[in-house]
C-alpha cells in the first residue's frame, strides 16, 4: 500500500515546528522575551477585523457552505473545496497580519504557512475531487456535530461598553460579527462536513485539517481558560474547534488501523 506524506509521523512534527519555531516578523524589532506579546497583540487586532463591511457576505458564504452538501449532495464537492481554498488562504494571510501601535506591522508567519498548507490540500481536492457528499454517505449517527458547527458560525458573543464579554444572540450581532473571517470559527464547519461524510472523503485532507485544527484548538483553549479566565466565554466558543479536531484525528487513526487490517487480510 503506497503511503502519502500525511501518513508520515515526521510530517506532523514538521507542522509543530513551523507553528512554534518560526518567530513572527515585527516592523519594530523586539527581544525574544517579547515575542509572546507581539503575537497576542497581532491576534487581537488582525487586518481581517478591519474589513467589517465584508463580514455579512463572509457569513452568508459560510452558511451556504454548511447547507449545500445537504441540498445537492455529491455535486457540492467542488463548491466546498472552492470555499475552503478561499477561506484558508485569505484567513491565513489577513488574520496573521496586523498593524499595531507597539510593534508596527506584524506578521505571524508560521500561522500563514500552516493555514495555507491546508489550502494547498484543498486545491488538490478541487482539481481531482475525492470527497463524496452523496446523501447516502451521510452518517446520521454523527449529526451531533451540527450544533457545534452552528455555534461557531453564530459566535453569539459581544463586548459591553465596559469591556465585559457577554452572550449576544441578537440578529445584528450574529450577522455582523467576524466569525466567518476567523480560522478557529470557520474550520469547525469545514471539519464537521468531512466528519459527517467520513470515510467517503479525502483522507489526506482530513488528516491535515484535523491536526492543524487541533493545534489551534489547544492553543486557544489554553489562552482563554488558563491565561485569560475572565474571557472564558471565548474559550467556550473555541471548544467546537478542539472537539471536532480531536474527533477528526481519532477517526483518521481508526481509518489507518482499518486499512492495515484489510491489507494484512489480503496477504493471507
Amino acid at each position: 500500500m503506497k503511503k502519502n506524506i500525511t501518513s508520515k509521523w515526521w510530517f506532523y512534527i514538521l507542522l509543530l515546528g513551523v507553528t512554534f519555531m518560526i518567530p513572527p516578523y515585527s516592523q519594530i524589532k523586539v527581544s525574544p522575551n517579547e515575542i509572546s506579546n507581539v503575537i497576542s497583540t497581532a491576534l487581537r487586532f488582525p487586518l481581517s477585523s478591519s474589513i467589517s463591511a465584508l463580514f455579512p457576505i463572509a457569513k452568508l458564504l459560510l452558511l451556504c457552505t454548511l447547507i449545500v452538501p445537504f441540498l445537492i449532495g455529491e455535486k457540492s464537492a467542488r463548491i466546498v473545496a472552492a470555499y475552503s481554498i478561499l477561506s484558508m488562504f485569505l484567513i491565513g494571510i489577513f488574520q496573521s497580519m496586523a498593524m499595531t501601535e507597539e510593534y508596527g506591522f506584524v506578521w505571524i508567519i508560521g500561522n500563514t504557512i500552516i493555514m495555507s498548507l491546508v489550502g494547498v490540500f484543498w486545491i488538490k481536492e478541487l482539481i481531482k475531487p475525492t470527497n463524496n457528499f452523496a446523501h447516502n454517505n451521510l452518517n446520521k449517527a454523527r449529526l451531533w456535530v451540527l450544533p457545534l458547527m452552528v455555534l461557531s458560525i453564530l459566535f453569539p458573543l459581544s463586548f459591553t461598553q465596559t469591556g465585559e464579554l457577554i452572550w449576544d444572540f441578537s440578529i445584528k450581532n450574529i450577522m455582523l460579527n467576524e466569525s466567518a473571517t476567523a480560522y478557529c470559527l470557520v474550520t469547525p464547519t469545514i471539519l464537521g462536513i468531512l466528519i459527517l461524510f467520513f470515510p467517503n472523503i479525502n483522507i489526506e485532507l482530513f488528516r491535515v485539517s484535523s491536526f492543524v485544527g487541533l493545534i489551534f484548538g489547544i492553543l486557544n483553549c489554553t489562552i482563554w481558560f488558563v491565561f485569560s479566565p475572565e474571557l472564558y466565554l471565548m474559550g467556550i466558543l473555541h471548544l467546537p474547534l478542539l472537539i471536532l479536531s480531536l474527533y477528526g484525528c481519532g477517526l483518521s487513526l481508526t481509518y489507518n488501523r482499518n486499512r492495515k487490517l484489510l491489507s494484512s487480510e489480503k496477504i493471507y
